[in-house]
């Protein structure tokens, strides 16, 4: 919005300076024309590094955003892997258990 009235001013200042008498030269004239394209591509720079700003402000919160998530990804993978290495060890350590014996001969 400030870019805006900083080009509709520079706009309405040039041409007031334009309707100036008559007795202004033309190459006073082309003179302020010049300044006012280049005022114009000033403007439009402003505009668009104001304009990236905005963007990169929203993708730095796009990046954070993603490594909270990467955070809690990684600690619900170190939480599964612990779960899996407890029930392996219980796994193992009821298999390392001497199995009851089995008697021989059937029932007879």
């Amino acid at each position: 919005m400030r870019a805006a009235a900083r080009a509709v001013l520079a706009v309405w200042l040039t041409l007031a300076s334009l309707a100036a008498p008559a007795e202004v030269r033309l190459e006073d004239r082309v003179t302020r024309l010049e300044q006012l394209v280049n005022g114009r591509g000033l403007v439009e720079m402003l505009t668009q590094l104001e304009q990236l700003q905005r963007e990169v402000q929203a993708l730095r919160g796009e990046v954070e955003l993603q490594g909270h998530e990467l955070q809690q990804l990684k600690a619900r993978q170190r939480d599964l892997y612990v779960d899996l290495d407890r029930r392996l060890q219980q796994l193992e350590a009821g298999a390392a258990a001497p199995a009851p014996p089995v008697p021989a001969g059937g029932a007879g």
